[in-house]
């Protein structure tokens, strides 16, 4: 069972699986297919620490099936960064965490520049928070501090609720949700689909919750594109 985060209500959501089998295949076929085969390392705490976070499992999931011979991939332990995996690196890596946690990072400590080649991805993590620093200028710090160019910082945007999750890279990257997504742009006050262009509320179909609720429709405003990508505009204020 997964836990949502509780930031949206004080009350957190449940997601029940019977096995995590085809959760655990659709999360590696669909980072395979978007990202280079580099070591991993998670501005994150461990399983144990949060056993009931999907980001931790999906994290957890990629080490132990692409980067199983690193025995520290995890760097935020008891609330506290253990960077030192970080200074020690030789080759690219690609480096995971929440928005919160590399903005937390950004403000706490020194420069760190990656490995030319190296990636970062961010998961977001702003909601019930007070931090609203825009996605150019974040990626803008983002970019110094790690050294790593803006066409090499990815977003997942992903949910308890869901099954998959869909990437983009740079600040004006669109999202793609893999081939057994599908999604819509819905109208707020009709529930009619919008045409390409227009904003409404992100309605996705995820396949690969076989065992819960197929679609979902969410609170965050978006536009399609006719290449079957959306921008992602954010929640909904009201």
């Amino acid at each position: 069972t997964f836990l949502t985060s509780g930031t949206t209500t004080e009350i957190k959501g449940a997601h029940h699986f019977p096995s995590t089998t085809l959760y655990d295949l659709a999360a590696l076929t669909h980072w395979k297919a978007r990202f280079p085969d580099l070591p991993l390392s998670f501005l994150s705490p461990p399983p144990e620490e949060n056993p009931s976070s999907s980001l931790v499992h999906m994290f957890e999931q990629l080490h132990q099936s692409l980067d199983p011979q690193n025995t520290s991939p995890f760097l935020l332990r008891n609330d506290q960064f253990h960077l030192a995996p970080l200074f020690q690196l030789n080759q690219p890596v690609i480096l995971s965490g929440t928005a919160l946690a590399l903005l937390h990072l950004l403000k706490s400590h020194q420069a760190i520049p990656l490995p030319k080649g190296s990636r970062l991805l961010e998961t977001g993590g702003y909601k019930g928070t007070t931090h609203s620093l825009s996605k150019p200028n974040f990626y803008a710090e983002l970019s110094t501090f790690f050294s790593v160019p803006d066409h090499d910082i990815h977003n997942e945007y992903g949910m308890t609720e869901l099954s998959s999750q869909a990437y983009t890279n740079g600040a004006d990257g669109t999202h793609r949700f893999p081939d057994w997504c599908r999604f819509q742009i819905i109208c707020p006050e009709t529930g009619k689909e919008l045409s390409p262009g227009a904003i409404g509320y992100l309605q996705i179909h995820d396949l690969a919750n076989l065992h819960s609720v197929a679609a979902i429709r969410t609170q965050d405003f978006a536009s399609a594109h006719p290449d079957g990508s959306f921008t992602l505009l954010g929640r909904d204020p009201g």
